[in-house]
């Protein structure tokens, strides 16, 4: 499933990082990859991300390898 997140631009590095940490440990049966960054404006930066569950995303990585 992809989702978006909004942050303010200022040490968006550490903001992501930390989202990311704290997703997975609300989540720890999923796989989250990051996507995209797009800029909506001076201030905000809009993240793509895919959550995806981890038995699915491991599927899917075995299907990819045999092709």
């Amino acid at each position: 499933m992809i989702k978006f997140k909004e942050f303010l631009a200022p040490s968006i590095d550490a903001q992501i990082t930390d989202f990311f940490k704290d997703q997975a440990e609300k989540n720890p049966d999923d796989v989250f990859e990051y996507l995209d960054l797009v800029a909506i404006n001076n201030d905000r930066i809009m993240l793509i991300y895919r959550q995806t569950n981890k038995s699915v995303y491991q599927f899917q990585s075995l299907v990819k390898s045999l092709q």
